[in-house]
Parts: C-alpha cells; structure tokens; sequence
C-alpha cells in the first residue's frame, strides 16, 4: 500500500516538473516572437493625417441626394454625371407623363364625343390609344432608367469610399512608362505603353 502512493507520489511529482519545463519553454518562445515582432522595421506612411472615408455614411448621403456620397468621397466630377443623368432622366419622365396624360384626355374626349377632333385632326380613338400607350411605356422606361441611375450612384459612393484607403497607398501606384522599340536601327520608332506595378 506505501509502495503504491510513494508510486504515485513520485508520478505526480514528475509530472509536474515535465509540465513546468513546457510552460517555461513555451513563455521563453513567445517572448522571442515578441521580440522579433517588434524588431521588425514598421513600414512608414507619407500621410500621417489620413482618415480613411466611411462607406456607411458615402452609402447614406448618397441615397439622400444623389452626388453627394460622391462629393464625400472628392469625386466632383462623379457628382456633376450624376445629376446630369438624374435630371435627364426626371425630365424625360415628365416630358413622357404630359404626352401620356395628352394622350388620354383626348381618348377619353373621342370617347365620349365621335366629333371630338384632337389639335384640329380627326384621329381615331385607335390611335389615340396606340399613342397613349407609347407614351406610357416610354415614361415607364424613362423612370426605370432614372431608379437605375439612383442605384448605381448609391453602389458607385460605397466602392470609391471602400477602395480610398488604396488609392492613398503609395507602395499601390500605377504610373504609365512609354517604351521605344530602337531594333530598327533608329529608322522607325514604334511607342507602346506598358503599366508598372509597386508592391
């Protein structure tokens, strides 16, 4: 009976001592990863003042006018295409509207009067339908292109916000190099572009 918890005495006891050894080795490496992560040199940044955009509020502001999640981003020119698409297309939505309700008051008009004559013309009832009709679906287009446009000027501020802090990257640059080819013996220089990457 003394042998068997002197046994397990002895067990326990070397036990410990195997499990000290690990611990200890195991502090003694991570205080060399530590060490050799802070030797390691820290890449230095040309723009100390650089906050990078929040794709959260270019989202926002754009979907409450549009151009002005661009304006946020500094993409002005972005923001003047915007509006010029967006009132394009609310113009030609109106434009469409005003034939369509042309169209079908003067439907309704031979309708109720055969004698009834549109603009000094005598058109069919037909006719006026058709055109009604176009008109309609045009203005239909017309307001599926402009809710188009609303999305894309949402979806574009939220990408330039996300894609900022590359664009200020400068280890990221794209920067064009014209190349002669001089194997013609200076007799015919041809230019091509190529495109060098830093990383």
């Amino acid at each position: 009976m003394i042998k068997k918890i002197v046994t397990s005495f002895l067990l326990f006891l070397s036990g410990m001592l195997f499990s000290q050894v690990t611990q200890d080795s195991v502090l003694n490496e991570g205080r060399f990863i530590a060490n050799t992560i802070d030797s390691i040199p820290k890449k230095k940044t040309t723009d100390s003042a650089f906050v990078p955009r929040s794709p959260e509020k270019a989202a926002l502001y754009s979907a409450a006018l549009p151009g002005l999640g661009q304006i946020y981003n500094k993409r002005y020119i972005k923001a003047g295409v915007i509006w010029g698409l967006m009132g394009t297309g609310i113009g030609f939505t109106a434009y469409y509207q005003g034939m369509y309700s042309k169209y079908r008051d003067a439907y309704v008009s031979r309708l109720n009067d055969p004698t009834y004559q549109y603009q000094g013309r005598d058109i069919s009832a037909e006719t006026l339908a058709l055109n009604m009709n176009r008109q309609k679906r045009y203005r239909d287009y017309a307001i599926a292109i402009t809710t188009l446009v609303y999305a894309l000027n949402v979806i574009d501020a939220i990408v330039d916000a996300h894609l900022d802090p590359i664009r200020k990257d400068p280890d990221l640059k794209i920067k064009p190099t014209i190349i002669q080819d001089e194997s013609s013996l200076g007799l015919n220089y041809k230019v091509g572009v190529g495109m060098s990457f830093k990383f």
